[in-house]
């Protein structure tokens, strides 16, 4: 959409954690972010996209991995595969309140995403241990793994994606980008009628 209207305009993109994009734009790496809670606002603006729904990888062959949804007291006792806090705070801390809320203690198996994001689809499919997390992040999940993706049915298994820049920002070029993602994923209560 953006390269429609802006055709001139180079745009760079880099996978960064959520947890690390809040640095990154105030130190200037970064112009514009997508990035899931926390969002620090008392340098950066930031509006909300949307609600990424979380899913729960099994193996293929798992008793549940035929199913469309799941609720969590299904998955509840299974050792589960999650990234470290330290890459995104706000999803370990949805899921890890998701499970406490509904009085259930998760057997955490902690990655590290650069050295083990393999690995920890390996556990996966060998059936050691399953994932939850956000659908964006599944989608990135190592191919050619016999793995099976299903939506996690509970009304709180969610979490906000942000749209956050520099405030004060007068950049023509960010400005316009920003506009082109509202236009675009913006819920449809926020977006501008042209």
């Amino acid at each position: 959409e953006h390269r429609k209207r802006w055709p001139a305009i180079e745009i760079e993109c880099h996978d960064v954690f959520s947890s690390f994009q809040n640095d990154a734009l105030r130190k200037q790496e970064i112009d514009v972010g997508f990035l899931r809670p926390p969002v620090e606002q008392v340098t950066l603006n930031c509006e909300l996209l949307y609600e990424e729904a979380f899913v729960v990888v099994l193996p293929k062959n798992h008793r549940l991995a035929k199913r469309r949804s799941v609720r969590l007291k299904d998955i509840a006792h299974e050792p589960l595969i999650i990234f470290d806090r330290h890459f995104s705070s706000g999803l370990y801390d949805r899921i890890v309140g998701l499970f406490s809320r509904h009085g259930f203690t998760p057997h955490l198996i902690v990655t590290h995403v650069e050295a083990h994001e393999e690995a920890g689809a390996i556990m996966v499919a060998s059936g050691k241990a399953i994932f939850v997390g956000a659908g964006a992040i599944v989608n990135r999940s190592v191919s050619g793994l016999d793995l099976a993706s299903v939506g996690l049915k509970e009304p709180e298994a969610k979490i906000e994606v942000y749209v956050a820049w520099r405030k004060g920002e007068e950049s023509p070029a960010v400005l316009s980008f920003l506009d082109s993602i509202r236009r675009v994923l913006s819920p449809p209560a926020h977006r501008k009628v042209a």
